[in-house]
């Protein structure tokens, strides 16, 4: 009997759905786990590099160290990017409100776009212009809650994630050829090693290891089915299926920790949510028809 075909487009909107599904729940995870901000990350580094270390080596059944090292300068710049991107997050959500971060969070495609256009001289189309501007004036009204309070450093934190975020978006985009998986394990590798030197890394409890498990191996899986489905569907809708995170991360905690937005928080975050689904939507209708075809 023969198995029917699943669509190539089909297949990464299934990637990308699930990897998307599995990091909604991360920062309530973060919230749960109740460990300092150094313990958390070198658990979370730590089973982030293990994780994706561990589907490397069952993707390749080789132990050449070629295969699990950054392989490229540009690799290695990418992991630390991305430890610095990790520990923000983590600081962020230990420091604002959940809604606040991923809101922020979410705007890191306008920001890649920015820095395309900064650093590599691509051309940035009026619509995203418009989105940024509009995503720029919900961050504005996030930013004036707070002012005088320690909820402003996680904002910065988040805003701080959010630009090394486009950062790497940009560097993994223009540069094909790193290996990401161990791009992303080695940034891991470099936020546990560093947080050890300050953590109490063993103070923690039976319950605290299996959230912080939990969390570090869901953002291991999550970040290996996005970047497959990225293969396979245009960015713009992998950026779609990202605002699962922005709109269902705040709902766990609020069913959980009963944690409200504001309402700043909330009107912020309704512009950004709906400008970025209405600009990826946009993006999609005016992208070139062109088929994807799967890699040799």
């Amino acid at each position: 009997m023969v198995r029917p075909q699943i669509p190539l487009e089909t297949r990464g909107v299934l990637l990308a759905l699930i990897g998307a599904l599995f990091l909604t729940p991360d920062a309530l995870l973060v919230r749960l786990t109740g460990t300092d901000d150094l313990t958390t990350l070198f658990w979370r580094g730590g089973i982030i590099a293990l994780t994706l270390l561990a589907m490397l080596v069952l993707q390749h059944r080789s132990l050449n160290p070629r295969l699990y090292l950054p392989n490229q300068p540009k690799a290695w710049l990418g992991a630390l990017i991305f430890s610095v991107s990790l520990s923000c997050f983590v600081l962020a959500v230990t420091h604002t409100t959940v809604a606040n971060v991923l809101v922020i969070l979410s705007t890191n495609s306008l920001f890649a776009a920015l820095l395309s256009m900064f650093f590599l001289k691509e051309h940035v189309p009026p619509r995203t212009w418009i989105a940024i501007v509009l995503a720029l004036s919900g961050i504005l009204l996030i930013f004036s809650d707070d002012m005088d309070s320690s909820g402003m450093l996680g904002k910065l934190f988040a805003l701080g994630c959010t630009l090394c975020t486009a950062a790497g978006i940009v560097l993994v985009r223009h540069t094909q050829t790193i290996n990401t998986p161990a791009m992303f394990a080695w940034g891991g590798i470099l936020v546990a090693f560093v947080s050890a030197l300050q953590a109490s890394v063993f103070a923690v409890s039976p319950s605290q290891v299996v959230r912080l498990v939990a969390m570090g191996s869901m953002n291991g899986f999550a970040f290996v089915l996005l970047a497959a489905g990225a293969r396979l569907i245009p960015a713009a809708e992998v950026t779609l299926l990202m605002l699962l995170e922005t709109i269902l991360g705040p709902v766990w905690v609020w069913l959980v920790l009963h944690e409200e937005p504001s309402f700043h928080a909330l009107l912020g975050g309704g512009i950004i949510v709906l400008t970025l689904f209405i600009h990826t939507v946009v993006s999609l209708k005016q992208a070139p028809d062109t088929e994807v075809q799967p890699e040799a």
